[in-house]
């Protein structure tokens, strides 16, 4: 049914799904949440807030992969998340 190595690409996908779950309803009961609810209380604001943290996210992890710098990657992916 599955290919080699398909099912632990499909258990680790899963756990880090449930992870960042378990991670976000964590953070919604940290002082930190206070700066959603100012970000959003302009709705604009806070979309392009997030926006602009995901792309520069996106943009930093993946030039960290093309130029083989572990740390840049790690830290792009942890703006993204």
């Amino acid at each position: 049914m599955f290919k080699e190595g398909q099912l632990k690409s499909l258990g680790i996908a899963t756990a880090l799904i449930i992870l960042n779950i378990a991670l976000m309803w964590v953070f919604a009961f940290t002082p930190l949440s206070a700066l959603n609810d100012i970000l959003f209380d302009v709705f604009i604001v806070g979309v392009i807030v997030y926006g602009a943290m995901l792309t520069g996210g996106t943009w930093l992890a993946k030039k960290g992969v093309r130029n083989g710098n572990k740390k840049q990657a790690i830290g792009g992916t942890g703006i993204i998340q």
